[in-house]
């Protein structure tokens, strides 16, 4: 009251008595609430452990609105892979959970409903358990959809299954079929009928691609056509090699997912003459294997498991929500990657990416551990100022949620902070030594396929006791060619398991993501495409926010993917192929290469000086000849973008200068 009466510091200083130590009184009484009030929050996140990836705010904001659930669905993405929203019925049903929404917009009915009641910490785990148990029911029933729907119309059956499927479930189930059927077609000797097979599910693919889909359709479809183009020349690979054993090496190098469906496992699911496999049973016969196929599937949807093997290595799916989201294009190098972290993993070691920017070390290492293992994977991005304190808190949700941390630019952290950290990682490594090893051979499949199973067991970390996880793995990527960054210490080195990471494949990136998306002439506008950056990377000037790697390649083929969804069937291969209209082509219609050029265009002209946009403009004309590029109005855009500019008196250039 006397400092609100009287402001002058000079005044209060001199009058009051003692103030100096009234202060420091003041100050001890608030480190004590601080210290107190950060012992309650660990309390809570220790009890439900995503809460660690939340600050103490977010946090605070929960806990103050226990009354009210809905108060979580802000820090939902926080805390859950790509849970963005929570479909909550009113407060007279109790606020009573029936479906998650993704990012995305995908829809998913929860396994059973679930009131939250009691502490949030409490019903957030249960919601964490329902969650995972729902993505394990619909995988469960994804794959009985599909052995209903392929048995009953083949290849046509899988194209209508992946419209009507669960898309993280469409994507694992494709994983697990193609793992089956390619062991058999190895032992029969087959392969070359079924990568023919692989040719006649392609070609249905692409076509629906073409067809006018849905944002949810295309991502999944997109997403489907990634995997069957890399599955198709693995197939061919192994043709090439004269692989005759499902031990070859060539196959073992393979990532692979199984499950413990053993009847499965019995032979190819087909249903028409298009699959290469033909039973030696009657269509009676194969009729009743495939119910019992059914039957078992049906029985196991509670206990539905899934592993992830590679080489040596055999790692349990946790079956994390992930939603439709798109999937990267594997190459060889995205394979030395996969194997390099799973088998350091599968002996309870981390891994280090190292390599230069926007070679895709760290959207690697998250596919790995979120599409392929289906973990809760976090990315943190480290900085000069980041202390012990958030290095903690994340290691310490991340151990205990059994999820991936990936730390991304890790070598842009001080001396000490690395050889603290180093510190940590040891004791989690030492902790994860104490589960036994997470590999349980399962007795009940045939085969003789060994499942994963999660294992859990308590550590000291940090002066806090916590429940880890087997599945925790820590992920570092590091780009040496930037000046300024630190030399790991040693004895953080030791700890990790290095793959260095070249220059990705940009001609195979970009021709299989075109293929997705649905271009009939993916591989020559694949070359047009990359030789575009290529040749802007030569001659225009050195300027530091031009882009020509597989970022700015991203984005465009991303650009000409959206404008290819959104025309349908109103985009020809060819200009010959453009209808009539009025004695003249239709200006609605758009060729393949109008898109790409389109797109190119868009995405790279808005950043470059005066003089290199002449250039780029000779380039795009070299490499598109005769292409004419599709008429868009933008008059409405630049007359109000003149005006804005006018209004805040700023000079301004003709879009034609």
């Amino acid at each position: 009251n006397t400092v609100q009466k009287r402001p002058n510091v000079i005044d209060i200083c001199v009058e009051t008595d003692k103030l100096l130590v009234k202060l420091q009184d003041n100050h001890k009484i608030l480190e004590t609430v601080q210290k107190g009030l950060a012992d309650y929050l660990e309390t809570k996140r220790i009890a439900f452990p995503r809460f660690f990836f939340l600050s103490d705010e977010e946090l605070l904001s929960i806990l103050s609105n226990t009354k009210n659930p809905t108060s979580v669905q802000p820090f939902l993405r926080s805390c859950f892979e790509n849970m963005a929203r929570i479909k909550f019925l009113d407060e007279d049903k109790n606020y009573e959970m029936v479906s998650m929404t993704s990012h995305e917009g995908e829809v998913v009915l929860f396994a059973e409903p679930m009131i939250p009641q009691g502490q949030v910490e409490i019903w957030m785990g249960q919601l964490e358990k329902l969650a995972i148990k729902t993505v394990k029911l619909r995988c469960a029933e994804t794959l009985t959809k599909y052995i209903q729907m392929v048995f009953e119309n083949g290849i046509q059956g899988r194209a209508s299954w992946v419209k009507c499927g669960f898309a993280q479930g469409v994507c694992l189930v494709n994983q697990l079929v193609f793992c089956n059927d390619t062991e058999w077609a190895i032992r029969d000797g087959q392969l070359k009928e079924y990568r023919d097979q692989l040719d006649k599910q392609l070609e249905c693919m692409t076509e629906l691609v073409r067809t006018g889909l849905n944002k949810l359709e295309s991502k999944v479809f997109s997403a489907l056509l990634t995997y069957d183009v890399f599955q198709r020349d693995k197939i061919q690979t192994m043709i090439d090699q004269k692989v005759i054993s499902t031990n070859d090496f060539e196959w073992a190098k393979h990532p692979k997912h199984i499950c413990n469906v053993d009847q499965m496992y019995l032979q190819p699911i087909h249903g028409s003459n298009d699959f290469y496999y033909k039973p030696n049973y009657s269509a009676e016969e194969y009729k009743k294997m495939v119910e019992s196929v059914l039957e078992e599937a049906s029985e196991i949807k509670s206990e539905f498991l899934i592993s992830f093997q590679q080489i040596l290595s055999t790692l349990p799916y946790q079956f994390e929500y992930l939603g439709n989201t798109a999937r990267l294009v594997i190459t060889p190098l995205t394979l030395k990657i996969y194997s390099t972290i799973s088998q350091s993993q599968g002996m309870f070691k981390f891994s280090s990416c190292s390599g230069p920017a926007g070679s895709g070390k760290t959207e690697t290492s998250k596919q790995l551990s979120n599409k392929e293992l289906g973990l809760v994977c976090v990315v943190f991005n480290c900085s000069e100022g980041l202390d012990l304190i958030g290095i903690k808190r994340m290691l310490s949700g991340v151990i205990s949620s059994g999820g991936c941390l990936v730390m991304d630019e890790i070598n842009r952290l001080s001396l000490d902070v690395l050889s603290v950290f180093a510190q940590m990682v040891l004791g989690v490594q030492r902790g994860l030594q104490l589960c036994g090893g997470s590999i349980v051979k399962t007795p009940k499949t045939e085969v003789g396929k060994s499942m994963a199973h999660i294992q859990t067991t308590k550590i000291l970390f940090e002066n806090t006791e916590l429940n880890l996880q087997s599945t925790a793995a820590v992920i570092i990527t590091q780009n040496p060619n930037y000046s300024g960054r630190q030399k790991l210490p040693a004895n953080l080195v030791a700890l990790f398991r290095a793959v260095s990471v070249m220059v990705p494949n940009y001609m195979k990136i970009c021709q299989i993501r075109l293929y997705s998306y649905g271009f009939k002439k993916a591989t020559s506008l694949a070359q047009k495409a990359v030789s575009v950056f290529k040749l802007c990377s030569e001659q225009l000037s050195l300027c530091s926010w031009y882009d020509y790697g597989m970022r700015a390649i991203n984005s465009t083929i991303q650009a000409a993917g959206n404008i290819r969804q959104e025309l349908g069937n109103m985009c020809v291969q060819n200009s010959k192929d453009i209808p009539l209209k009025h004695n003249v082509p239709d200006p609605r219609y758009y060729t393949e290469d109008q898109i790409v050029l389109r797109a190119i265009t868009e995405t790279n002209s808005p950043k470059f000086l005066h003089n290199d946009y002449l250039l780029f403009k000779n380039i795009l004309s070299d490499l598109f000849p005769q292409i004419k590029p599709p008429f868009i109005d933008y008059h409405l855009l630049i007359d109000e973008l003149n005006q804005v500019l006018r209004s805040n008196f700023m000079n301004f250039l003709q879009p034609d200068e």
